[in-house]
C-alpha cells in the first residue's frame, strides 16, 4: 500500500491524504501539507529561490512592525462583515459578493470605503518604486481574516479583475498552496507575518490559490499553531461591465 501511494505522488506531485499524518511523515520526513495532500520540500517554495511559479513573486519582510500594526489598527476600527461563514472580511472601492459572476458583481461602496487602506498607500507606492509591480491604481481591496483553522478554498480570482493580484499578510504565518489548472501540479509557499506576493501571468491565470482549513499546519515537516492572520488583496478591474 505504502508503494502505491508514492507511485501515486509521483503521478501528480502529491501523497494523498489516505494515510495517517505519522504514516506520511515516516516516509518523508519534510513534507509540508496542502489542501491537496502532501507535498516534498522539493516542491515547498521558498522565498530564496530565484524561479517559484512564473508570474509569482514572494517578498519576505517587507512590511515594517509599524506598517503592519497601521493596517491592522486601521482594519480594526472599522465594522466587519459577517456574511462570509468561514471568514471575516471588509471590503474597499467595490464591493464584490463572491456568488455573483458577471453581471452586477460588483457595487460602489460608499465612503470612507471608496478608497484603498489609507495604511497601504506607503508599501504599494515603495513596490511600485522598487519595480515589484508597474505604476498602477487599485480598485478593489478585500480584507480576509482568518482565525484558528479557518481557509479559503482553491480558486482563482475573478476574469473581470485584472492581470496582477497582490497580496500583504498580516500577524500569523499560514501554507498558501497552488495547483496548476492544467497538469494538477501543486506548490506549497509559506507566507510569513509582513510579506507582499504578487500574483501574474502564468501564476494569476493558470494556477489557483488555497488555503487548508486544518487547525495546524505542517511545513516541511515542523508543526505550527494557527491563530489569527490578516491579508489584503489589491485588485484593479479590467472588465468594467460587471459594475452595477
Amino acid at each position: 500500500a505504502k508503494a502505491d501511494t508514492l507511485e501515486a505522488a509521483a503521478a501528480s506531485n502529491v501523497i494523498p491524504f489516505g494515510i495517517t499524518q505519522a504514516q506520511a511523515l515516516k516516509m518523508d520526513a519534510s513534507l509540508t501539507a496542502t489542501s491537496f495532500g502532501y507535498v516534498t520540500a522539493k516542491y515547498t517554495l521558498s522565498a530564496e529561490q530565484t524561479e517559484l511559479i512564473p508570474g509569482l513573486t514572494y517578498l519576505k519582510d517587507f512590511l515594517t512592525v509599524d506598517e503592519e500594526q497601521a493596517l491592522l489598527a486601521e482594519v480594526d476600527n472599522k465594522p466587519w462583515d459577517g456574511e462570509n461563514k468561514s471568514r471575516r472580511t471588509q471590503q474597499f472601492g467595490y464591493g464584490f459578493h463572491w456568488r455573483n459572476r458577471h453581471s452586477k458583481a460588483l457595487l460602489r461602496l460608499p465612503s470612507p470605503r471608496d478608497r484603498m487602506p489609507q495604511a497601504a498607500l506607503t508599501p504599494l507606492t515603495r513596490l511600485e518604486k522598487q519595480g515589484h509591480m508597474p505604476a498602477m491604481e487599485f480598485q478593489q481591496c478585500i480584507v480576509n481574516d482568518y482565525v484558528g483553522g479557518q481557509g479559503i478554498k482553491p480558486h482563482r480570482d475573478r476574469e473581470f479583475f485584472g492581470e496582477l493580484v497582490l497580496g500583504i499578510s498580516l500577524l500569523e504565518p499560514v501554507v498558501m498552496d497552488f495547483k496548476c489548472i492544467r497538469t494538477h501540479e501543486v506548490r506549497a509557499l509559506l507566507l510569513e507575518p509582513r510579506s507582499v506576493l504578487v500574483m501574474q501571468g502564468e501564476a494569476r491565470w493558470l494556477w489557483q490559490h488555497s488555503i487548508t482549513s486544518a487547525p495546524n499546519l505542517l511545513y516541511r515537516g515542523k508543526h505550527l499553531p494557527r491563530g489569527r492572520r490578516t491579508s489584503l488583496t489589491f485588485r484593479t478591474i479590467q472588465d468594467e461591465s460587471v459594475i452595477a
